[in-house]
Protein backbone atom coordinates (compact mmCIF):
# COMPACT_ATOMS: atom_id res chain seq x y z
CA UNK A 1 0.00 0.00 0.00
CA UNK A 2 0.86 3.63 -0.77
CA UNK A 3 1.81 5.21 2.67
CA UNK A 4 -0.42 7.98 2.42
CA UNK A 5 0.40 9.03 6.34
CA UNK A 6 3.75 8.98 5.90
CA UNK A 7 4.47 11.14 3.01
CA UNK A 8 1.32 13.27 4.44
CA UNK A 9 3.48 13.88 7.08
CA UNK A 10 6.56 14.48 5.63
CA UNK A 11 5.17 17.08 3.16
CA UNK A 12 3.43 18.75 6.28
CA UNK A 13 6.84 19.07 8.27
CA UNK A 14 8.17 20.69 4.85
CA UNK A 15 5.77 23.26 4.53
CA UNK A 16 6.34 23.96 8.24
CA UNK A 17 9.98 24.69 7.77
CA UNK A 18 9.37 26.69 3.99
CA UNK A 19 6.81 29.06 5.89
CA UNK A 20 7.34 28.39 9.32
CA UNK A 21 5.41 31.99 10.32
CA UNK A 22 1.92 30.41 8.61
CA UNK A 23 2.42 27.29 11.30
CA UNK A 24 3.80 29.01 14.08
CA UNK A 25 -0.34 29.78 15.73
CA UNK A 26 -0.57 26.19 15.16
CA UNK A 27 2.66 25.28 17.15
CA UNK A 28 1.85 27.55 20.01
CA UNK A 29 -1.11 26.11 20.68
CA UNK A 30 -0.04 22.54 20.62
CA UNK A 31 2.63 23.38 22.86
CA UNK A 32 0.28 25.24 24.95
CA UNK A 33 -2.19 21.87 25.63
CA UNK A 34 0.57 19.55 25.59
CA UNK A 35 2.41 21.80 28.67
CA UNK A 36 -1.01 22.21 30.66
CA UNK A 37 0.08 19.61 33.24
CA UNK A 38 3.41 20.92 33.37
CA UNK A 39 1.87 24.39 33.71
CA UNK A 40 -0.35 23.19 36.36
CA UNK A 41 2.64 21.93 39.07
CA UNK A 42 4.76 24.52 38.04
CA UNK A 43 2.18 27.10 39.64
CA UNK A 44 1.10 24.99 41.90
CA UNK A 45 4.88 23.36 43.71
CA UNK A 46 7.39 26.48 42.91
CA UNK A 47 8.59 29.42 44.10
CA UNK A 48 8.76 32.97 41.78
CA UNK A 49 12.30 34.04 40.93
CA UNK A 50 12.24 37.20 38.55
CA UNK A 51 12.13 37.15 34.79
CA UNK A 52 14.19 40.35 33.32
CA UNK A 53 12.34 41.41 30.32
CA UNK A 54 15.14 44.36 29.35
CA UNK A 55 17.26 45.57 31.52
CA UNK A 56 18.25 45.69 35.35
CA UNK A 57 19.94 47.93 37.72
CA UNK A 58 23.73 48.45 36.92
CA UNK A 59 25.91 47.31 39.77
CA UNK A 60 27.96 49.36 41.63
CA UNK A 61 31.18 50.43 40.37
CA UNK A 62 30.90 48.30 36.98
CA UNK A 63 28.84 51.49 34.83
CA UNK A 64 31.89 54.07 36.32
CA UNK A 65 34.90 51.37 35.08
CA UNK A 66 32.98 50.34 31.70
CA UNK A 67 33.13 53.94 31.11
CA UNK A 68 36.95 54.66 32.39
CA UNK A 69 37.70 51.50 30.09
CA UNK A 70 35.87 53.15 26.44
CA UNK A 71 37.07 56.68 27.09
CA UNK A 72 40.65 55.34 28.28
CA UNK A 73 42.83 57.40 25.10
CA UNK A 74 39.75 58.09 22.91
CA UNK A 75 39.79 60.04 19.99
CA UNK A 76 38.33 61.52 17.64
CA UNK A 77 37.63 64.26 15.37
CA UNK A 78 38.31 68.32 15.93
CA UNK A 79 35.35 69.82 16.91
CA UNK A 80 33.14 66.94 18.30
CA UNK A 81 32.86 66.09 21.66
CA UNK A 82 32.25 61.71 23.09
CA UNK A 83 29.22 60.54 23.70
CA UNK A 84 28.93 57.22 25.35
CA UNK A 85 26.13 54.57 23.95
CA UNK A 86 25.24 51.01 24.81
CA UNK A 87 24.72 48.41 22.69
CA UNK A 88 21.35 46.67 23.20
CA UNK A 89 21.86 43.72 20.10
CA UNK A 90 24.12 42.65 18.31
CA UNK A 91 23.47 41.26 14.10
CA UNK A 92 25.20 38.69 12.15
CA UNK A 93 24.67 38.48 8.18
CA UNK A 94 23.51 34.28 9.01
CA UNK A 95 23.84 32.22 12.15
CA UNK A 96 27.56 30.68 11.30
CA UNK A 97 28.84 34.46 10.10
CA UNK A 98 30.63 36.76 12.56
CA UNK A 99 29.03 39.97 14.09
CA UNK A 100 29.42 42.52 12.34
CA UNK A 101 26.36 45.19 13.15
CA UNK A 102 25.77 46.81 16.97
CA UNK A 103 21.99 48.44 17.77
CA UNK A 104 22.68 50.84 19.84
CA UNK A 105 20.13 52.33 22.92
CA UNK A 106 19.39 55.92 20.91
CA UNK A 107 17.47 56.43 17.30
CA UNK A 108 19.30 57.69 13.82
CA UNK A 109 17.94 61.06 14.68
CA UNK A 110 19.35 61.41 17.27
CA UNK A 111 22.91 60.88 15.60
CA UNK A 112 21.77 62.51 12.25
CA UNK A 113 24.91 65.60 12.41
CA UNK A 114 27.26 63.11 14.35
CA UNK A 115 30.87 62.28 13.11
CA UNK A 116 30.62 58.45 11.52
CA UNK A 117 33.39 57.49 13.14
CA UNK A 118 32.75 55.25 16.58
CA UNK A 119 35.64 54.20 18.74
CA UNK A 120 36.28 51.98 22.09
CA UNK A 121 39.26 53.63 23.62
CA UNK A 122 41.75 54.64 21.08
CA UNK A 123 40.25 52.00 19.04
CA UNK A 124 38.67 52.33 15.30
CA UNK A 125 35.32 49.40 15.67
CA UNK A 126 33.57 50.78 12.75
CA UNK A 127 31.33 53.23 11.35
CA UNK A 128 27.58 54.72 11.87
CA UNK A 129 25.06 53.75 9.21
CA UNK A 130 22.99 56.92 8.53
CA UNK A 131 20.35 55.86 5.99
CA UNK A 132 17.08 54.68 6.82
CA UNK A 133 13.83 55.82 8.97
CA UNK A 134 14.98 58.28 11.21
CA UNK A 135 12.95 56.83 14.04
CA UNK A 136 14.60 53.51 14.29
CA UNK A 137 17.96 52.69 16.43
CA UNK A 138 20.92 53.87 15.38
CA UNK A 139 23.41 51.43 14.01
CA UNK A 140 27.34 50.38 13.72
CA UNK A 141 28.40 48.98 11.29
CA UNK A 142 31.61 47.46 12.32
CA UNK A 143 34.78 46.93 9.85
CA UNK A 144 34.00 43.67 8.94
CA UNK A 145 31.11 44.85 7.33
CA UNK A 146 30.30 43.63 3.99
CA UNK A 147 27.01 45.10 2.12
CA UNK A 148 24.66 42.84 2.12
CA UNK A 149 21.97 41.84 -1.00
CA UNK A 150 18.27 43.57 -0.95
CA UNK A 151 15.95 40.38 -1.45
CA UNK A 152 15.14 39.71 -4.59
CA UNK A 153 12.32 41.65 -6.25
CA UNK A 154 13.47 45.00 -4.65
CA UNK A 155 17.19 45.44 -6.42
CA UNK A 156 20.07 42.99 -6.88
CA UNK A 157 22.40 45.53 -5.90
CA UNK A 158 24.03 45.84 -2.85
CA UNK A 159 22.96 48.62 0.22
CA UNK A 160 25.42 51.05 -0.49
CA UNK A 161 27.41 51.69 3.01
CA UNK A 162 27.68 54.62 5.18
CA UNK A 163 30.75 54.57 4.79
CA UNK A 164 33.67 53.22 2.15
CA UNK A 165 34.33 49.60 3.46
CA UNK A 166 38.30 50.77 2.79
CA UNK A 167 40.25 52.79 5.26
CA UNK A 168 43.45 54.19 4.91
CA UNK A 169 46.26 52.57 7.43
CA UNK A 170 49.49 51.86 8.13
CA UNK A 171 52.48 49.83 10.55
CA UNK A 172 55.69 50.14 11.41
CA UNK A 173 57.80 47.44 10.40
CA UNK A 174 60.89 46.96 12.62
CA UNK A 175 62.18 43.63 12.31
CA UNK A 176 65.70 43.20 11.35
CA UNK A 177 65.00 42.76 7.37
CA UNK A 178 61.79 44.99 7.34
CA UNK A 179 62.42 48.41 8.56
CA UNK A 180 59.85 51.62 7.64
CA UNK A 181 56.34 52.60 7.51
CA UNK A 182 54.09 50.15 5.19
CA UNK A 183 50.84 52.06 4.57
CA UNK A 184 47.85 50.16 3.16
CA UNK A 185 44.06 49.71 2.46
CA UNK A 186 42.64 47.47 5.16
CA UNK A 187 38.98 46.58 3.88
CA UNK A 188 36.44 43.44 4.81
CA UNK A 189 38.29 39.95 4.38
CA UNK A 190 36.07 36.94 2.71
CA UNK A 191 34.24 35.01 5.44
CA UNK A 192 36.27 31.96 4.90
CA UNK A 193 39.58 33.77 6.38
CA UNK A 194 41.44 33.53 9.40
CA UNK A 195 40.64 37.15 9.94
CA UNK A 196 38.20 39.61 9.52
CA UNK A 197 40.08 42.28 8.05
CA UNK A 198 42.76 42.25 5.49
CA UNK A 199 45.15 44.92 3.72
CA UNK A 200 45.23 45.01 0.25
CA UNK A 201 46.91 48.07 -2.11
CA UNK A 202 50.23 47.93 -0.51
CA UNK A 203 52.80 50.93 -1.12
CA UNK A 204 55.76 48.60 -0.48
CA UNK A 205 55.46 44.83 -1.71
CA UNK A 206 58.98 44.20 -0.87
CA UNK A 207 58.50 45.65 2.48
CA UNK A 208 55.75 43.37 3.29
CA UNK A 209 57.22 40.19 1.74
CA UNK A 210 60.46 40.73 4.24
CA UNK A 211 57.68 40.76 7.50
CA UNK A 212 57.80 36.99 9.65
CA UNK A 213 55.96 38.30 12.45
CA UNK A 214 52.97 39.54 13.40
CA UNK A 215 51.62 41.47 16.38
CA UNK A 216 52.43 44.90 15.22
CA UNK A 217 49.76 47.52 16.07
CA UNK A 218 47.91 48.75 12.43
CA UNK A 219 46.63 52.18 13.26
CA UNK A 220 44.88 54.49 10.78
CA UNK A 221 47.11 56.32 8.43
CA UNK A 222 48.75 59.77 8.89
CA UNK A 223 49.09 60.41 5.05
CA UNK A 224 45.45 60.69 4.48
CA UNK A 225 43.98 64.23 5.57
CA UNK A 226 40.41 63.29 6.74
CA UNK A 227 38.78 65.83 9.16
CA UNK A 228 36.69 63.18 10.26
CA UNK A 229 38.84 60.23 10.34
CA UNK A 230 42.16 61.61 12.32
CA UNK A 231 45.66 59.46 12.62
CA UNK A 232 46.87 57.62 15.35
CA UNK A 233 43.26 54.91 15.84
CA UNK A 234 43.96 51.61 16.53
CA UNK A 235 42.77 49.63 13.81
CA UNK A 236 43.90 46.43 15.04
CA UNK A 237 46.93 43.86 15.20
CA UNK A 238 49.03 42.74 12.02
CA UNK A 239 48.61 39.22 11.45
CA UNK A 240 50.23 37.31 8.81
CA UNK A 241 49.43 34.54 7.00
CA UNK A 242 51.64 32.22 4.69
CA UNK A 243 54.15 29.41 4.94
CA UNK A 244 56.17 30.24 8.10
CA UNK A 245 58.83 27.17 7.88
CA UNK A 246 59.44 28.56 4.39
CA UNK A 247 59.43 32.11 5.44
CA UNK A 248 56.94 33.12 2.60
CA UNK A 249 54.33 35.47 3.63
CA UNK A 250 51.17 35.43 1.10
CA UNK A 251 49.24 37.49 2.72
CA UNK A 252 48.86 40.13 5.33
CA UNK A 253 45.34 40.71 8.03
CA UNK A 254 44.83 42.39 10.91
CA UNK A 255 42.18 41.25 13.90
CA UNK A 256 40.23 43.90 14.87
CA UNK A 257 40.99 45.61 18.32
CA UNK A 258 37.49 44.30 19.80
CA UNK A 259 35.36 41.08 19.21
CA UNK A 260 32.11 42.49 18.27
CA UNK A 261 30.59 39.49 20.20
CA UNK A 262 32.08 41.05 23.06
CA UNK A 263 31.90 45.29 22.34
CA UNK A 264 29.26 46.61 24.99
CA UNK A 265 29.79 50.41 25.23
CA UNK A 266 30.71 52.27 22.02
CA UNK A 267 32.06 56.02 21.99
CA UNK A 268 30.08 58.26 19.20
CA UNK A 269 31.57 61.68 18.67
CA UNK A 270 28.93 64.79 18.29
CA UNK A 271 29.56 68.39 17.73
CA UNK A 272 30.98 70.28 20.66
CA UNK A 273 34.25 70.79 22.79
CA UNK A 274 36.08 67.42 23.08
CA UNK A 275 37.03 68.69 26.73
CA UNK A 276 34.08 68.34 28.13
CA UNK A 277 32.91 65.47 30.59
CA UNK A 278 31.31 62.81 28.30
CA UNK A 279 28.01 62.59 28.00
CA UNK A 280 26.47 58.85 28.52
CA UNK A 281 23.06 58.41 26.42
CA UNK A 282 20.10 57.39 28.06
CA UNK A 283 19.52 53.72 27.54
CA UNK A 284 16.02 51.90 27.49
CA UNK A 285 14.81 50.52 30.66
CA UNK A 286 12.39 47.37 30.82
CA UNK A 287 10.09 45.76 33.77
CA UNK A 288 10.94 42.64 36.12
CA UNK A 289 8.30 39.59 35.74
CA UNK A 290 7.54 37.53 38.29
CA UNK A 291 7.34 33.84 36.94
CA UNK A 292 7.21 30.24 38.18
CA UNK A 293 10.36 28.62 38.20
CA UNK A 294 10.22 24.54 37.53
CA UNK A 295 12.90 22.11 36.85
CA UNK A 296 11.78 19.15 34.84
CA UNK A 297 12.37 15.44 35.43
CA UNK A 298 15.08 13.72 33.92
CA UNK A 299 16.78 10.80 34.48
CA UNK A 300 20.19 12.34 34.53
CA UNK A 301 21.05 15.89 35.99
CA UNK A 302 22.82 16.73 32.98
CA UNK A 303 19.62 16.21 30.92
CA UNK A 304 17.53 18.27 33.22
CA UNK A 305 15.71 21.43 31.60
CA UNK A 306 14.42 24.42 33.18
CA UNK A 307 11.27 25.64 32.48
CA UNK A 308 9.25 28.79 33.42
CA UNK A 309 5.63 29.79 33.74
CA UNK A 310 4.29 33.63 33.35
CA UNK A 311 0.88 34.76 35.06
CA UNK A 312 -1.78 35.11 32.99
CA UNK A 313 -1.10 35.71 29.31
CA UNK A 314 1.50 37.86 30.07
CA UNK A 315 3.95 37.71 27.30
CA UNK A 316 7.62 36.33 27.43
CA UNK A 317 10.21 37.57 25.03
CA UNK A 318 12.74 35.25 23.27
CA UNK A 319 16.27 35.21 24.69
CA UNK A 320 15.09 37.70 28.11
CA UNK A 321 17.51 36.98 31.01
CA UNK A 322 16.20 34.76 33.92
CA UNK A 323 17.53 36.14 37.43
CA UNK A 324 16.79 35.28 40.84
CA UNK A 325 18.08 38.18 43.57
CA UNK A 326 20.08 39.60 41.19
CA UNK A 327 21.87 35.87 40.01
CA UNK A 328 22.15 35.40 36.47
CA UNK A 329 20.50 32.20 35.41
CA UNK A 330 19.71 32.04 31.90
CA UNK A 331 17.95 32.82 28.93
CA UNK A 332 14.30 31.90 28.15
CA UNK A 333 14.38 29.82 24.63
CA UNK A 334 11.42 30.01 22.15
CA UNK A 335 8.73 31.36 24.40
CA UNK A 336 4.87 29.82 23.53
CA UNK A 337 1.87 31.03 25.39
CA UNK A 338 3.15 32.28 28.83
CA UNK A 339 5.52 29.17 28.87
CA UNK A 340 9.04 28.93 28.18
CA UNK A 341 12.14 26.71 28.09
CA UNK A 342 15.45 28.05 29.37
CA UNK A 343 18.59 27.96 28.21
CA UNK A 344 21.15 27.90 31.45
CA UNK A 345 24.19 29.27 32.22
CA UNK A 346 27.05 26.95 32.32
CA UNK A 347 24.82 24.16 30.69
CA UNK A 348 24.05 25.19 27.48
CA UNK A 349 26.71 25.68 24.78
CA UNK A 350 26.05 29.12 23.35
CA UNK A 351 28.19 31.88 23.55
CA UNK A 352 28.26 34.66 26.09
CA UNK A 353 29.23 38.12 26.48
CA UNK A 354 30.35 38.88 30.17
CA UNK A 355 32.16 41.63 31.91
CA UNK A 356 34.80 41.06 34.70
CA UNK A 357 35.36 43.55 36.78
CA UNK A 358 38.82 43.31 38.36
CA UNK A 359 40.45 45.96 40.99
CA UNK A 360 38.10 48.96 39.12
CA UNK A 361 38.79 47.40 35.47
CA UNK A 362 36.69 45.93 33.03
CA UNK A 363 37.27 43.57 30.75
CA UNK A 364 35.13 42.26 27.99
CA UNK A 365 34.72 38.69 28.18
CA UNK A 366 33.49 36.30 24.90
CA UNK A 367 33.25 32.79 26.82
CA UNK A 368 31.53 29.13 26.54
CA UNK A 369 30.87 27.06 28.87
CA UNK A 370 33.57 24.41 29.46
CA UNK A 371 31.76 22.18 32.52
CA UNK A 372 31.57 22.19 36.14
CA UNK A 373 34.30 20.96 38.72
CA UNK A 374 33.82 18.43 41.54
CA UNK A 375 33.43 21.23 43.64
CA UNK A 376 30.94 22.55 41.80
CA UNK A 377 32.51 25.68 39.99
CA UNK A 378 31.84 26.82 36.85
CA UNK A 379 34.70 26.46 34.19
CA UNK A 380 34.71 29.06 31.56
CA UNK A 381 36.76 28.68 27.84
CA UNK A 382 37.31 32.31 27.48
CA UNK A 383 37.08 32.85 23.39
CA UNK A 384 38.35 36.41 23.02
CA UNK A 385 40.48 38.73 24.45
CA UNK A 386 43.46 36.91 23.46
CA UNK A 387 46.05 36.13 26.32
CA UNK A 388 48.40 38.03 28.28
CA UNK A 389 50.88 39.12 26.43
CA UNK A 390 49.47 39.70 23.03
CA UNK A 391 49.63 43.30 21.60
CA UNK A 392 46.15 43.71 22.56
CA UNK A 393 45.82 46.85 24.86
CA UNK A 394 42.66 45.16 26.62
CA UNK A 395 44.43 41.40 26.83
CA UNK A 396 43.21 39.47 29.99
CA UNK A 397 46.15 37.73 32.06
CA UNK A 398 45.97 34.57 33.48
CA UNK A 399 46.07 35.91 37.52
CA UNK A 400 42.64 38.06 36.51
CA UNK A 401 40.46 38.06 38.83
CA UNK A 402 37.52 39.50 40.12
CA UNK A 403 33.35 39.67 40.00
CA UNK A 404 31.86 38.47 36.81
CA UNK A 405 28.79 40.06 34.98
CA UNK A 406 26.89 39.62 31.79
CA UNK A 407 27.25 41.71 29.04
CA UNK A 408 24.82 42.52 25.78
CA UNK A 409 23.37 38.86 25.26
CA UNK A 410 20.25 40.03 23.28
CA UNK A 411 17.95 43.12 23.29
CA UNK A 412 16.21 41.44 26.03
CA UNK A 413 19.45 40.20 27.88
CA UNK A 414 21.40 43.02 29.03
Amino acid sequence: MFPVGLYGTLLVGLFGVTFPELIAPVENAACTVVSLPLRAYSILLNEQPVLAASRVPTPEGLEEAQLKRVLEGALGPVGYAPLVCQVIERRRPSPGAAVDELVLSITRAEVADFAPLVTVGDGLVGFLDQDGPLDKPAIVRLLSYRPREMPVGESLRPRSPARPARIAAEVECREADAQGTLHFLVEPARSVGSWPLRCSMLDDAYLASRLRHGGAPVMTSSQIEDPLLPPGLRVGTLMIWGYPKLDIPVGLFVQPVCDGRGINTVVLWRIGNREETAEVAPAEHGDLLAVHFSRLPAPRPALVQWMVTAPGRSTLPDGAALVDRGRFLGVLRRPWSGLSLVSRFGRSGRTWSLLLLDRGRVTEIVARAAGVTRDGRLRLRVLSPTESGSSNPWSLSAASFGELFTGVNGPHCP
